[in-house]
């Protein structure tokens, strides 16, 4: 148990009554902030007690899910699929009341034939673990970001507590995976989920390596048809920040933005960006990364090719929306946009954004991370934030749906049927990992 250094007396009680539920490192974490209030406001025994209290108060709505384990979670998961199991003959209004209780969302029914699927879910164990298993990791680092545990300097991009969550969870994972088998019927042949796991997008490798192929298609589209490449990085709003970025301390303007909340401001900018574009007819193709800052709040890095013409347009576009909240606050004009205009002569627009894609994959071919730590860690950081919060990291702009491509690559001889036709050419180019001639094939890279 942790109790601050400076306190009155009288408020052992109140302080010790307080700290007692919460995990270890929160408990230091709001000892330490009540030594601060107490030696720098006034009067000092009232700001620390309020502040404490008002603190707590926030905590004490996600309480029951800091301090559990999943043992503890499946075990909720099963009476809560129980008590809506007791509700169910009276109907989904009553079995839905279950979820509001505990603030989970249930299943959205938009006419009366989507409501015994909608019950069938909520009476559902399974379907409460992963309820119950999300709201608990964005509750624990909601509250890590509330108490400055996530920065540079304990715990950059997410808590150790997520850290830890997201390793077992892998673990568990990766257990179950090796204990199932999937028969092929025609063939007998026995694969472990495990190995199928491996041979798809999940694996890392795998992934970076068709992202890049992707943004290299893209670039050699761009050089055929004489278009420029720009990148440029959006960030958010101070008061979206929980820690500064030079020391890690707790910023006083954060007013409890999470990075969910942050990625969909991002996505209503981008949506506004994109409206505009389509009103000035200027057509664009490209990447959008999403990786968090040091404190977890979210910024994009966005390539973008378009015709040499409409550079100029684009860019103070993406500006206008980037500056049009809080415009004037210290520092919007330099943090807020950055444009970089690519020159092939210095360099290749597939170079200049690999070390991003990499920094939020696996950290291959990178000395160390913007932090000078192992890229290695600092990516299964990364992969702990985006998993927490539900967060996009890498996506396309432009060009045909990749789920085309990558169903066409299942496919190791094509039928004699579709020789000759655009699906024959298409699965052609996909089979050869042409992405360039791919999308030229489905109407370019616009369309």
């Amino acid at each position: 148990m942790i109790l601050p250094q400076n306190f009155h007396r009288h408020d052992r009680d109140f302080i010790y009554t307080r700290l007692r539920p919460l995990p270890y490192r929160f408990q230091k974490a709001l000892a330490e902030r009540y030594n601060d209030t107490y030696c720098t406001q006034q009067p000092p025994r009232f700001a620390a007690n309020c502040e404490l209290r008002e603190t707590c108060e926030q905590l004490d709505n996600i309480s029951y899910r800091l301090g559990c384990d999943d043992d503890a979670i499946v075990e909720l998961a099963r009476r809560y699929a129980h008590r809506c199991l007791l509700c169910r003959q009276r109907g989904y209004e009553s079995v839905a009341k279950v979820c509001h209780a505990v603030e989970i969302e249930p299943p959205p029914v938009e006419s009366s034939e989507d409501i015994p699927g909608a019950i069938a879910r909520m009476v559902d164990e399974c379907w409460w673990r992963r309820q119950l298993r999300k709201k608990h990791a964005r509750g624990l680092e909601q509250c890590a970001l509330a108490l400055n545990l996530v920065s540079q300097k304990k715990g950059k991009y997410c808590s150790d507590e997520t850290l830890s969550r997201r390793k077992s969870q892998q673990a568990r994972n990766r257990q179950l995976l090796a204990t199932l088998e999937a028969i092929n019927e025609s063939t007998g042949e026995v694969f472990s989920l495990e190995e199928i796991v491996a041979l798809s997008v999940s694996n890392p490798k795998i992934r970076r390596a068709e992202l890049m192929t992707r943004i290299a298609g893209f670039e050699l589209m761009a050089k055929e048809l004489g278009d420029a490449a720009e990148f440029y990085t959006l960030t958010c709003p101070s008061r979206m920040h929980a820690a500064h970025s030079g020391t890690g301390e707790r910023n006083r303007k954060y007013d409890g933005t999470t990075p969910r909340e942050s990625q969909q401001y991002l996505c209503q900018v981008w949506s506004r960006i994109r409206s505009k574009c389509k009103r000035e007819g200027i057509a664009f193709y490209g990447f959008r990364v999403a990786e968090p800052q040091h404190d977890g709040t979210p910024h994009w890095h966005l390539l973008l090719f378009t015709q040499p013409e409409n550079t100029g347009s684009l860019r103070a576009i993406v500006k206008h929306y980037a500056l049009q909240t809080d415009p004037n606050e210290p520092g919007a004009q330099q943090h807020r946009f950055k444009p970089v205009k690519i020159d092939p002569a210095k360099g290749t627009a597939t170079g200049y954004i690999a070390k991003y894609i990499s920094k939020n994959i696996d950290g291959y071919a990178l000395d160390q991370d913007l932090f000078g730590g192992d890229p290695v860690k600092g990516a299964e950081r990364v992969e702990a934030w985006a998993r927490t919060w539900g967060i996009r990291q890498f996506q396309q702009i432009g060009g045909p749906p990749v789920s085309i491509w990558r169903e066409l690559r299942r496919i190791h001889n094509s039928p004699d049927h579709i020789h000759g036709t655009l699906l024959g050419e298409a699965h052609q180019y996909a089979d050869a990992g042409n992405w360039c001639e791919f999308i030229k094939t489905l109407g370019g890279p616009v369309v």
